[in-house]
């Protein structure tokens, strides 16, 4: 990001004086950082309330390597509680202790002390991200972007856009020099005010304040009752069969009926909705359009906490050329929707016709729950900075009156205009195979996403429970004794695996289950294979033998995949490393409510933990006993009694493949 590489040197060069952590890599450190946490009052969209930082800022300046760097960052908490940090996407191949989650990985952080984080990004390039994986504090501000410089030697697909040797010179500056974007979703309530409501009334958060691009963004509000009109025709339609008469003053609707005693306007418009005029994020690229530069690279990070949306740029379509850091054959598209946490690389073709113009970048919900857009500008004008002041009626023309000006792709609602352009994830092929396909499994994983309690979930024998799992030493210091109500799984090192996973199609209470954005951490695996309704083999070679076919060709290569409501997907990945690694959905609130298992793999291959590392931390406290806790702690055990689970936990799914 253009605005930020200065922002960024700073923060290095003052980090420069850190003691080098010992560890596998000793002193060689190609670049530190320390990222001093602390709670503030901000107003991302306009609207106070208290939010984490890093270095005083929401969600922090990116951090940015190059390919094959040793990175040190220290995580210095003067917050209120204790957390991790998750390195989002990263393999950890010889640091299986500094994954990032808490309770398996490491202790937590707690409020006083530090951690320092030290891994090397060996062969990886590309946008990933950082966050906290304790509870939902992501949503509250613990996240942040990374860049990672690929190397000049590396291939890249630039031929496949232009083969004019001047247009991929441009585009390969545009790469070195890009705009990294955050796209988020934000609540004014604060997560765990969000989960305390979902634990008493039942009534899962859904019902979102704004959308944000780098931390920046809008309410936006309409009389209560015309919301109907703005609504995408499944929006209406779900209203309709839900009996939700009357949209929230947020144009949200519910599917989910909440406890006894609680009305789900109420607990959607708890805090009602309210115009604001904050100043929106610019990308300015008119001195690089004077210059004669034709490119502009974006890093999109779906960094949200829960539910879709997509990015558009009106007037210009785009060219995918990058997925979860990785090259891929590129294709033009007008609009691209990801899963929650994956991470998307476009080439935008910049035009000197537009000399003086504004184009929203827009980012727009899709979940037919709620009309939502958030937008920043993409601009021509040399005057503009890196924000936009608009008066509250010039905010709105851009989704309504004035949309039409500039070329949109979307509709507010989230519709696609006719013959706009999505992207097919499923098409993203790998522009250079990183590794083989196996063509092969030697053990399959069973994987049910589903919700055995109210607002439960589980994609294991049963639900992982997130405080005990928490309070506890971290399992990494003690694999082989692992407790009998914790969901997990052995796999040796070599081993090629499988994983089926299924999803219901209906959630608890009878309303449609949403899709799930699963990741898997410390791997890249290839989506094999994915469709609608019930998987009707136990394993791929079953499936193969019936005459079901796999892309064992070219197949996507990701770290997070959706899995629909009522489908399956097929993901396939060899364990090369020791690591100790949670597969779990990317939704926030799922996560928290137990949506997750942990891969315990090579176990045979962990080194042994320094001191430093294993002992418990001065400031640790069990977080299990404050409000939020208990209320997590109970709707945990209530599920193991309703459904009667017999321990132990681990390896209920895991089976050999058949030969």
């Amino acid at each position: 990001m253009r605005s930020s590489l200065a922002a960024f040197g700073a923060l290095l060069l003052s980090t420069l004086a850190t003691a080098a952590p010992s560890g596998v890599y000793g002193p060689h450190i190609d670049k530190r950082f320390h990222l001093t946490v602390e709670e503030k009052n901000l107003a991302p969209d306009g609207y106070t309330r208290p939010v984490f930082t890093f270095n005083g800022k929401f969600q922090g300046e990116p951090l940015i390597l190059d390919e094959d760097d040793v990175v040190s960052i220290t995580v210095q908490n003067k917050a209120s509680v204790p957390f991790t940090e998750h390195w989002h996407g990263f393999l950890q191949e010889d640091t299986p202790e500094m994954d990032g989650a808490m309770g398996v990985n490491q202790w937590g952080i707690y409020p006083g002390e530090s951690y320092t984080y030290v891994f090397q990004v060996k062969g990886q390039y590309g946008a990933y991200w950082h966050h906290s994986h304790q509870r939902q504090y992501s949503g509250d501000g613990l996240r942040g972007a990374i860049y990672i410089r690929p190397k000049k030697t590396r291939s890249k697909p630039w031929s496949l856009i232009s083969t004019d040797p001047k247009e991929i010179a441009m585009l390969e500056q545009a790469e070195q020099n890009p705009e990294i974007l955050m796209l988020t979703d934000h609540y004014h309530q604060t997560t765990t005010e969000l989960l305390i409501t979902l634990k008493t009334t039942g009534l899962p958060p859904g019902c979102m304040d704004s959308l944000l691009i780098n931390g920046q963004g809008r309410q936006y509000c309409v009389p209560q009752d015309t919301w109907p009109s703005y609504a995408s025709f499944a929006q209406q339609m779900l209203a309709q069969r839900y009996n939700f008469t009357t949209y929230t003053t947020k144009g949200c609707i519910a599917l989910t009926t909440p406890n006894p005693g609680y009305d789900s306007h109420q607990i959607l418009d708890k805090v009602p909705c309210q115009n604001t005029t904050t100043p929106l994020h610019v990308v300015n690229v008119a001195h690089q359009v004077a210059k004669g530069q034709s490119w502009l690279n974006v890093q999109g990070i779906i960094s949200g906490t829960g539910w879709w949306y997509g990015l558009s740029i009106d007037s210009h379509p785009f060219y995918i050329v990058a997925v979860d850091g990785d090259y891929v054959i590129p294709q033009q598209v007008d609009f691209a929707q990801l899963s929650l946490g994956s991470r998307v690389s476009i080439m935008i073709k910049l035009n000197p016709a537009f000399k003086g113009r504004r184009f929203p970048f827009r980012l727009t919900g899709t979940a037919p729950l709620q009309v939502l857009e958030g937008y920043g500008f993409l601009s021509y004008a040399a005057a503009d900075g890196q924000l936009l002041n608009l008066t509250q009626d010039e905010g709105f023309a851009y989704l309504t009156t004035k949309r039409a000006d500039t070329g949109p792709m979307v509709k507010w609602n989230g519709d696609l205009l006719d013959t706009k352009v999505a992207l097919n994830e499923s098409n993203t092929t790998p522009f250079q195979v990183r590794w083989p396909i196996p063509q092969h499994s030697d053990q399959t994983l069973d994987i049910f996403a589903h919700e055995p309690g109210e607002n439960t979930w589980s994609v294991d024998r049963q639900p992982l429970n997130t405080e005990e799992l928490s309070d506890g030493e971290p399992i990494i210091f003690h694999p082989y004794n692992i407790s009998a109500t914790m969901p997990y799984e052995v796999i040796k090192n070599g081993t090629i695996v499988d994983v089926i996973i299924q999803s219901s199609l209906h959630s608890r209470d009878g309303g449609l289950n949403p899709h799930h954005p699963m990741h898997l951490h410390g791997h890249k695996f290839f989506v094999i294979g994915s469709g609608d309704g019930v998987f009707p083999y136990r394993t791929v070679r079953e499936a193969q033998a019936g005459g079901m076919h796999f892309n064992l060709d070219s197949a996507p290569l990701r770290d997070v995949t959706d899995v629909p409501g009522g489908g399956w997907v097929i993901l396939r990945y060899q364990v090369t490393h020791a690591g100790l690694n949670l597969l779990h959905c990317h939704t926030d609130d799922h996560t928290v409510e137990g949506m997750q298992t942990l891969l315990v793999e090579a176990p045979e291959l962990l080194p042994a933990f320094k001191p430093s590392v294993s002992r418990r931390p001065a400031g640790y406290y069990p977080v299990g006993t404050d409000p939020l806790g208990k209320l997590l702690n109970m709707a945990f055990e209530n599920e193991r009694k309703e459904n009667n689970y017999t321990l132990p936990a681990n390896s209920t799914s895991l089976h050999p493949s058949r030969k």
